[in-house]
């Protein structure tokens, strides 16, 4: 038989050219998405840190000028003010109070200069002076700074530039310079500071002033910006709100996601339209090469043509059918009447060596040949209602235990038998005559006048098939025979000088159960023959015809 190709099926390769034309689009659409998000939101984020420098050198540029202006000041006036002006002769004293009301002066006027700086502050604590420069709604913050400088001026001293400080208003940052007993600083107030660079009060929530490496948060998108010459940066920490997609990329985006949504949704559209017809037409012919012609596929509301082909195509095993059983009937009819004849063919030579065993015996073994007669009339029985290729274990049994005690007649003290079979096992259809006939082979074959010989015969499931062993304890087959056997087994050309019983067997189990039966023989490593039969199990002629 030439071997089949195997060809990939036509829901397959749709299914696989569904899916990666969808895919493909998918990817495709994925990646232009991606793309254009991430490009959409570089240029969003990039527009904020442009705006976030020019704020960072709006701020550098004005702390730069308040550090200018604090160090030029603690250089410039040469009055000694750190000296109580009651202690001054009156001319310095004239030219201290000329300094201190200029220097007043001019940080008034640079709080108008540079308004990101909240105040400036010149203190002394050995001349008990306090000049501020200061706007007016600032004057909170003022308080502050002179309470803190009158309780302890030692921190301030140690201020290297700018830095920060926790205050009741909030985050300050202090930058303070000491001249001669005398401290010169100014100081921003970063909540105002946003609202002198333009900022609304939800832009001001997104705004912080930190240290150069602080942690970063755990959400948002966050752009830092360092303040030139300070240690400190600006941070800005972004919603995904603040930054969101322009429309056309979250359509883009959903198109993409929708694409892939469509693969499952057209898989189960062509599977109930398509696939599951063409898998039930592939099923029914599979069934049928099985030889299944009892399948039909079902009828299914799928599509017409689907449905016009599915009628067809069981019209079509229906005519088929009829015409094989016709043809089936006419064969199992000449199968059954080869059967009888081959069963037939097993029984004179028995029956006349019995007779002849009665002939022989003395006048005073009147009993025994009452035994005899009596175990031949069951056995004459039993063949001549045979009318069924198969029947019940248990009966099968009786005759064979019968014929039994038949050959312990005719052979006395020369062999004994043994019969195991579970009693579920009884029930069981065997063909007749089976189990008798290497029964009968084993006492012709092995039986040594002299010696006893065992025949042991069991019967018992193995892997879901009914398993005869017939075993005797003689010289077993000579090497000749079994080979006789072997070829008989694989052309069916009849064997001279091999038994007829043993051919017929093999034959008759072939035509009842096909390949479904097996039968070998051999020498058991112990010695004796041993003869291994498996048939289907079977528990009514149904089970039978199943398994044919």
């Amino acid at each position: 038989m030439p071997r089949e190709s195997h060809v990939p099926s036509l829901t397959l390769r749709l299914f696989s050219t569904i899916v990666l034309g969808f895919m493909l689009v998918s990817v495709i659409t994925l990646y232009i998405t991606n793309y254009l998000k991430d490009f959409t939101l570089n240029s969003i984020l990039r527009e904020y840190r442009q705006v976030q420098v020019m704020y960072a050198d709006e701020i550098t540029r004005q702390l730069a000028q308040a550090q200018e202006r604090i160090t030029i000041l603690g250089s410039s006036y040469l009055v000694d003010m750190g000296t109580s002006v009651e202690a001054l002769q009156d001319e310095r004293q004239y030219e201290a109070v000329r300094c201190q009301n200029e220097i007043s002066t001019a940080m008034k006027n640079w709080q108008f200069q540079y308004p990101a700086v909240t105040g400036y502050y010149v203190y002394g604590q050995t001349a008990d002076v306090f000049i501020f420069g200061i706007r007016s709604q600032n004057y909170q913050s003022s308080t502050w700074f002179k309470e803190q400088l009158k309780s302890t001026a030692e921190p301030f001293t140690q201020i290297k530039g700018w830095q920060f400080l926790e205050s009741p208003m909030g985050q300050l940052l202090l930058f303070n310079v000491v001249r001669r007993d005398l401290c010169y600083g100014a100081w921003v107030q970063v909540d105002a500071l946003w609202t002198e660079l333009g900022l609304n009060e939800s832009d001001m929530r997104t705004f912080d002033i930190l240290p150069a490496g602080a942690e970063m948060p755990a959400w948002g998108h966050v752009i830092d910006v360092p303040i030139e010459d300070t240690g400190y940066i600006i941070r800005q920490t972004l919603a995904d709100q603040a930054v969101a997609l322009p429309q056309t990329v979250q359509l883009l985006q959903l198109l993409a996601y929708l694409t892939l949504l469509i693969i499952p949704l057209s898989w189960l559209a062509l599977r109930r339209l398509i696939f599951s017809p063409l898998r039930e037409l592939t099923t029914a012919i599979e069934e049928i090469d099985r030889g299944n012609t009892k399948y039909r596929i079902p009828a299914k509301a799928t599509s017409y043509e689907f449905d016009q082909l599915n009628r067809q195509f069981n019209r079509s095993i229906e005519a088929v059918a009829n015409a094989e059983s016709k043809a089936y009937a006419s064969q199992l009819e000449s199968e059954r009447i080869r059967i009888r004849y081959l069963t037939q063919q097993m029984q004179p030579h028995f029956v006349l060596n019995t007779l002849n065993l009665v002939y022989s015996m003395e006048p005073d073994q009147y009993p025994l040949m009452i035994k005899t007669l009596l175990c031949l009339s069951r056995y004459f029985r039993y063949v001549a209602h045979i009318s069924e290729p198969l029947v019940p274990m248990e009966a099968e049994l009786e005759h064979v235990k019968n014929y039994f005690q038949l050959q312990q007649i005719r052979y006395p003290d020369n062999f004994t038998y043994d019969i195991q079979c579970p009693e579920e096992l009884l029930e069981m259809l065997i063909p007749p005559i089976v189990i008798q006939t290497f029964a009968e082979n084993a006492i012709k074959h092995s039986l040594v006048i002299g010696m006893v010989n065992h025949v042991e015969v069991r019967i018992e499931m193995a892997k879901e098939q009914l398993h005869i062993s017939i075993h005797d304890t003689g010289t077993g087959y000579p090497d000749d025979v079994l080979e006789k056997i072997r070829l008989f087994q694989q052309t069916r050309v009849r064997q001279e000088g091999l038994g007829l019983g043993i051919q017929n067997t093999i034959e008759r189990l072939e035509l009842l159960y096909g390949h479904n039966a097996g039968l070998t023989f051999c020498n058991a490593p112990k010695g004796g023959a041993q003869v291994d039969i498996f048939l289907p199990r079977a528990r009514s002629k149904r089970d039978a015809k199943k398994m044919s």
